[in-house]
């Protein structure tokens, strides 16, 4: 019996993976800040906090060949595709609430600055920067580029366990008491990623999953944080409890 083919064969040449970090890069730490130098008002914010599409496009350009493939790859198979996300979401709750019991750290500086971003851009936008852009954008960098080229368990081992901690990492240097709180958040997906065989196209559903459920979170939490709130210490009791 054959092995299922998850991915696609021909990868990417290393001048494709430099030019997307040399974007990526240029769109999370350069731009942001060339962009809030401008005296536009309330536009800065706006310009400055949806620098990512640049890595968006930028990516989906660079990767379309990949991208294409991966997808084609998955062809009936979607069915376990959906099935390993939700698995990985709940891993990644599960690693969470471990987190939050052990440590005690329950939000992050990066996690309270995209809650308030959401009151400071059109909706749209917002919705489109968290569930699209930063989930292509972060998988193409954390995971094609760093990953593309873990194919003994000793690379997978030591590039997963960097592509983990360079994730966190970026999304807590205001903050680096709270990487607990985002390796289990990278964790689920480097599994997931491996699992189909280095297919992008699965971590970057996985990421988006995790994203528009979060976005689901924070339109209940501006609308009615009272329910939120109970909703949250019940998701937390349950856990708990299933844990104990």
């Amino acid at each position: 019996m054959t092995k299922t083919q998850f991915t696609n064969l021909n990868n990417e040449p290393k001048s494709t993976h430099i030019k997307y970090t040399i974007l990526y890069l240029f769109s999370l730490l350069i731009l942001p800040f060339v962009v809030s130098l401008l005296p536009l008002g309330d536009l800065t914010i706006l310009l400055a906090s949806t620098t990512l599409f640049v890595s968006l496009f930028g990516g989906i350009y660079l990767y379309r060949h990949t991208l294409m493939n991966d997808l084609k790859a998955l062809k009936g198979h979607w069915l376990k595709v959906f099935g390993a996300i939700l698995l990985a979401f709940v891993l990644r709750i599960i690693l969470t609430q471990i987190a939050i019991l052990i440590f005690g750290v329950r939000e992050s500086a990066n996690q309270e600055s995209i809650e308030q971003l959401a009151s400071k851009i059109p909706m749209v936008v917002y919705a489109a920067l968290l569930v699209i852009a930063a989930p292509v954008a972060e998988e193409l960098f954390f995971r094609e580029v760093i990953l593309h080229n873990a194919k003994t368990p000793a690379k997978k081992w030591g590039l997963g366990l960097l592509s983990v901690l360079l994730f966190a990492g970026v999304h807590v240097i205001a903050d680096p008491p709270t990487i607990v709180l985002f390796i289990p958040l990278a964790l689920p997906i480097v599994l997931i990623y491996f699992y189909f065989e280095r297919n992008v196209v699965v971590s970057i559903l996985t990421h988006l999953f995790f994203n528009f459920i979060a976005f689901l979170m924070i339109l209940v939490q501006m609308s009615n944080p009272e329910a939120f709130e109970q909703l949250q210490k019940q998701a937390e009791g349950f856990i708990t409890f299933w844990m104990s």
